[in-house]
Parts: structure tokens; C-alpha cells; sequence
């Protein structure tokens, strides 16, 4: 009986003690164990860590703690840039569990970073300009010349010298009866590029076009 009260007792303390461990992870009180500290090096020394906005934080190496590990920290997970001159920006996404130590070799800059760079934000720019312009011309195609001209002018904002805009306009004026309008539209579409073969064949059908006579007139 002595030995039961006795293994009862060691069950209590052990979750006792459980329960205080559990209460102090929670509210962080008193006890360095569950404060959670990451240390990140770099190669080279001396990378900037900077927040996804830019913002820096630090420099390597360097522990992260309390409030700047706040900064870097987003649902949980340290999030990062370490930007050194000369080298590659490395972003960062890692679990943290307590006391972490991440070590990140940077990579030299060279022409093919720039290339790729450049080609990589060029195709998203040209596909983002596809996207648009076609939607516009399914617009233009299904007679909702409001709702094409609207969404025409948000795009002519944003990329004014884009001659395919102005193919756009011209057909919806065309649509729309106004003739001259058109015209203008394509005119100005030419001038932006004159080798691009649609455009030097819509200018080709404009001229051989008559245009209507002023009242009074006559048409030869």
C-alpha cells in the first residue's frame, strides 16, 4: 500500500513538474531554455540582413533575438535577405526550434546573373502585357467597346508606348463608326512601331479606303 502511495506520489510530482515546464514554454517566465535565439554567418562576413521590405536588421555574423528576430519572424518562420556587395541577395526561409545556428555561402555576382535577371523580369512584363492585350481584344471582339475602352485606358496608363494599344483603339473607333478616330489611332500606332506588318497593312487598307465628302460635296 506504502509503495502504491509512493508511485502515486512520483506520478504527481512528474506531472507537476510537467505542467510547470509546459506553463513556462508558454509564458516564457523565468527560463532561458525556451527563449528562441537564431545565429546566422555568412561567407563572406560582414552581409547585411535585411527584412523582405528591406529594412536591416543586422550584420552577419550575428545572433537574433528578442525584438529583431520579431522583425524577421512571419507565421513562425524566420524570413530573410542577406545582401553583401558583390554577391547574389539570398533570401531566407527557416523553421526555428530554440537555439539555431544557419550558415549560408553567397554566391559572386556575374554577367549571367544580370542576364538571367533581366530575362526572367522581361518575361513576366511580357506576359502580364499578353494577358491584357488579350482580354482587351475579347472585349472588342464581343461588341463591349465601354468595357474594352475602360480597361484600355487603364492599360495605355501604365504602358503608353505599347503600339498595340493603339491597334486596339483604332478597331474600337472603327467599331464605333468614327473613322477618323481610327485613323489616328493606327497613325500613332505606326509611329510607335513602323516595321510591325499588321499595323503597315491596317495603314495600307485605311488609304484605300475612300473617305465621305463634306456636306454639299462630291465624292470622286
Amino acid at each position: 500500500m506504502d509503495r502504491a502511495k509512493d508511485h502515486s506520489s512520483v506520478i504527481n510530482h512528474a506531472m507537476a513538474l510537467v505542467m510547470a515546464v509546459v506553463w513556462l514554454a508558454v509564458t516564457g517566465s523565468g527560463c532561458a531554455l525556451f527563449r528562441t535565439r537564431v545565429e546566422l554567418k555568412t561567407e563572406p562576413e560582414g552581409a547585411e540582413i535585411l527584412t523582405l521590405a528591406g529594412e536591416k536588421v543586422a550584420t552577419t555574423p550575428a545572433m537574433l533575438e528578442g525584438d529583431a528576430l520579431k522583425k524577421l519572424t512571419i507565421t513562425g518562420r524566420l524570413e530573410c535577405v542577406l545582401s553583401a556587395a558583390g554577391y547574389e541577395p539570398k533570401e531566407l526561409h527557416l523553421e526555428t526550434y530554440g537555439n539555431d545556428l544557419h550558415f549560408t555561402k553567397l554566391q559572386k555576382l556575374d554577367d549571367g546573373y544580370f542576364s538571367k535577371r533581366v530575362m526572367r523580369d522581361f518575361s513576366q512584363q511580357a506576359n502580364e502585357l499578353s494577358r491584357k492585350l488579350l482580354g482587351i481584344q475579347g472585349l472588342v471582339i464581343t461588341r463591349r467597346l465601354d468595357d474594352a475602352e475602360k480597361e484600355l485606358r487603364t492599360f495605355q496608363e501604365r504602358y503608353p508606348n505599347v503600339a498595340a494599344g493603339y491597334v486596339l483603339l483604332s478597331n474600337i473607333e472603327r467599331l464605333r463608326g468614327n473613322a477618323e478616330k481610327a485613323r489616328a489611332a493606327i497613325a500613332r500606332a505606326q509611329s510607335l512601331d513602323p516595321d510591325d506588318p499588321v499595323i503597315n497593312r491596317m495603314i495600307a487598307g485605311e488609304r484605300k479606303t475612300p473617305r465621305p465628302a463634306a456636306a454639299g460635296g462630291i465624292t470622286r
